[in-house]
């Protein structure tokens, strides 16, 4: 219903004005707006391409907004069952276990960041731009759904007791450093065998997100195990003197990560891009 009335409103008036003549405007038009810095119209330009396919739009932004629900859900009855079953508290364990789980399922449309443009990909590499400042945008606009969501992640964790506020804000932290070796890596991976579209705005994705989704899955399930098995003993022997490890696997876990993703993304990045004679279909 509501669409039938947007529609009316908005293109049946707007064919009418046209076929009768000039087109009527309502209120004062606007002009152009600024020319961006060429960085912030590239990170525009990566929104756009997916705001404006419908496939790209529903499968990518919703599944950044679903998971801190999933995230919540699965912490309050993963908690309990631990407990039940163990009888060893470990919110902090089972809250990095799911942030790694849910945020490489939701963080997959930085597995298309290059396959998506198509012929675009060559346009832009015709432009007088660097190859670092083209694929940066990409990384750039993944890392801004890919924190937005780990933040509200952290947020409803500390906002209803499953986490202390300064562990959901350690949390946050983790969950970035993960979400930006997977960009960094799936963007890698693409760049070296892209498929591009066939039809506009229909990208093939692949073994890319098969490769991603796996190795993040991997990675959730090695790290989550590893707490798990730190937290019993700690408990089963009762080394609270110990339970820093806990936090410090973590952090070394997330830098490394981080750091190997950054490493595959811009190592002789130049280079690459200059010398790229990929086709596009």
């Amino acid at each position: 219903a509501v669409g039938l009335v947007f529609t009316r409103l908005l293109l049946v008036r707007s064919m009418q004005q046209c076929i009768g003549g000039v087109p009527r405007y309502r209120g004062r038009r606007r002009p152009f707006g600024k020319a961006k810095k060429p960085f912030a119209a590239l990170v525009k330009k990566e929104f756009l391409a997916i705001f404006r396919t419908p496939n790209y739009s529903f499968s990518y932004f919703s599944m950044a907004l679903v998971q801190p629900l999933m995230v919540y859900l699965c912490m309050s009855v993963g908690s309990s069952l631990v407990v039940q079953l163990l009888g060893i508290a470990c919110n902090w364990e089972i809250a990095v276990f799911l942030t790694l789980l849910f945020g490489c399922l939701a963080n997959m449309f930085c597995t298309t960041n290059v396959s998506r443009d198509g012929a675009m990909f060559f346009s832009v590499k015709a432009m007088p731009l660097s190859g670092k400042a083209v694929m940066y945008s990409k990384v750039a606009l993944c890392m801004v759904v890919t924190a937005a969501s780990q933040l509200f992640s952290a947020l409803l964790l500390g906002v209803t007791g499953s986490l202390a506020w300064y562990y959901a804000a350690y949390l946050f932290a983790l969950g970035t450093a993960f979400g930006f070796a997977q960009v960094c890596l799936a963007t890698a991976i693409d760049f070296r065998r892209p498929h591009f579209a066939v039809a506009k705005g229909n990208a093939e994705e692949g073994n890319t997100v098969s490769t991603v989704a796996l190795l993040g899955i991997a990675i959730a399930f090695v790290v989550g195990i590893c707490l798990l098995v730190l937290r019993m003993a700690i408990s089963l022997r009762n080394l609270k003197n110990l339970e820093f490890l806990s936090y410090v696997i973590c952090a070394v876990a997330a830098v490394a990560a981080a750091t190997v993703g950054a490493v595959c993304l811009t190592h002789r990045l130049e280079d690459k891009y200059y010398n790229f004679e990929g086709s596009a279909h």
